[in-house]
């Protein structure tokens, strides 16, 4: 469960998970530490943040990772689009979402961007991002912390995601989305022993 200390730790918890699925394991306090170098843990920008230092954690986490461009992105749907060819590639998948503020007693609006960062556990279908197909997360909570949403209807405005009708969590219905995925252990010399945890 991740840590609700410290402006919360859901983007070093993912990035950990999928680490983890490669074999490779950090604590979250050591995780931020490497996002933002010499930064204090209180302090809200030491947070590891999807469009911000993710990369730069992955790196310094010895992890080979991807980003979706996002400055170059136009709409929601590629987004999802991108996050399906990476899960069908087997590679852990970390998002970020709308928290619906009124549901969770958050204050509100949110966070005009996200509120919340996840890893993707898996898909209802093989068809590329298509409107039916669902995606499967964890909220980094636990085994209750699961969900799975409708690419149809995951997609909402920051005020449609606060609707009390709304489900808990939602994806920003326009670009700028942000994703990273890990490919896998760094290994420029080719000398680790792939391992997997499933």
């Amino acid at each position: 469960m991740q840590w609700n200390a410290n402006y919360g730790y859901c983007g070093e918890t993912s990035l950990i998970s999928a680490g983890m699925f490669y074999g490779q394991y950090t604590s979250q306090w050591t995780a931020r530490s490497l996002a933002s170098p010499g930064v204090a843990q209180t302090d809200k920008d030491s947070q590891l943040l999807l469009g911000v230092n993710d990369m730069t954690a992955a790196n310094r986490m010895k992890l080979s990772a991807v980003t979706l461009d996002s400055d170059q992105q136009t709409s929601t749907r590629q987004f999802l689009t991108w996050i399906t060819s990476m899960v069908l590639r087997d590679h852990p998948v970390i998002i970020d979402l709308l928290l619906n503020m009124r549901r969770s007693g958050g204050e509100l609006p949110g966070d005009a961007e996200y509120d919340h960062i996840v890893p993707v556990l898996g898909l209802s279908s093989q068809k590329q991002g298509q409107p039916a197909d669902t995606l499967t997360f964890s909220d980094n909570t636990g085994a209750l912390g699961l969900f799975t949403l409708n690419y149809r209807t995951l997609p909402r405005s920051r005020s449609a995601a606060n609707r009390i009708t709304a489900p808990m969590y939602s994806l920003l219905n326009r670009p700028r989305n942000y994703g990273i995925a890990v490919m896998g252990v760094a290994d420029p010399e080719h000398v680790t022993l792939p391992i997997r945890l499933t």
